[in-house]
């Protein structure tokens, strides 16, 4: 809207203007859309628990909120943080360019 004031940064806050390299998606075995967001991951398929832990991350990208995280040791956690949230920063950073 016109008369929405823009945000002033958050000391401490990284704000991402650009990708910092560019991703080869050719690399990818796996790409999944969620929630509108193209999701490449490294392996054959996602296992359920990380599909579950790549959708709660986008979703609380998408609504700017918190995400809160808990599976045992081994169910890929780390891999799904990470494919979530570049995915989401692909998107977003996309149109800058």
């Amino acid at each position: 809207p016109p008369h929405q004031q823009q945000q002033q940064p958050i000391p401490g806050l990284v704000t991402v203007h650009r990708m910092p390299y560019p991703i080869d998606s050719s690399r990818a075995k796996c790409r999944r859309t969620m929630m509108g967001v193209e999701v490449l991951f490294p392996f054959q398929q996602p296992l359920p628990a990380q599909t579950a832990v790549m959708v709660a991350v986008l979703r609380s990208l998408e609504m700017s909120q918190v995400c809160l995280v808990e599976s045992p040791t081994g169910t890929g956690k780390t891999v799904a943080l990470l494919c979530a949230a570049l995915a989401w920063q692909r998107r977003e950073v996309q149109p800058l360019r």
